[in-house]
């Protein structure tokens, strides 16, 4: 569908870092049709925020001697936060065994003695929740689409593989 203000309000925007002679629609996508004035990666890092902004991921090619900026609506990935919550959960319990091997006491011959490893797995669990989530909030921050963290259970000796 052709919006005249839309296509003003994005070539407005565009054009400081591509120079856009024609514009077209199909499939639900907007072509740009131009020329780059700064190098593509700037063009992603300038434009990437508006375009996210107003619902649109974008891409560049070059196809037929001709530049082409495609913004397409953006599709939100269905969260599937049960697994990120197993994970965590299973890796609790992977911290918590090695902590408790770490502080002398056998898990598998006492099961009870599992929970001599808590300290370790508050510690450890919290180190690394905190370094995700400052990269969560400022990949947020950013505009960015992103997951919460996967924690990733693994019997070596801290017990994860980190998230």
């Amino acid at each position: 569908m052709n919006n005249p203000e839309t296509d003003q309000e994005f070539a407005e925007k565009i054009n400081p870092f591509f120079s856009i002679y024609d514009i077209q629609h199909a499939d639900g996508n907007i072509y740009f049709f131009g020329t780059p004035k700064e190098d593509i990666k700037i063009i992603f890092q300038k434009l990437w925020p508006f375009f996210s902004e107003k619902g649109y991921q974008f891409s560049m090619k070059y196809d037929l001697g001709e530049h082409i900026l495609i913004a397409s609506p953006l599709t939100p990935a269905k969260e599937r936060r049960w697994i990120n919550v197993v994970l965590a959960i299973v890796t609790i319990f992977t911290t918590m065994v090695v902590g408790s091997l770490l502080f002398g006491q056998d898990p598998i011959t006492s099961p009870a003695n599992v929970l001599k490893g808590l300290p370790f797995t508050i510690a450890i669990m919290t180190v690394l929740g905190a370094h995700e989530a400052g990269h969560y909030i400022v990949a947020k921050k950013h505009g960015m689409r992103t997951s919460l963290p996967y924690f990733i259970p693994f019997p070596n000796m801290i017990g994860t593989m980190g998230p």
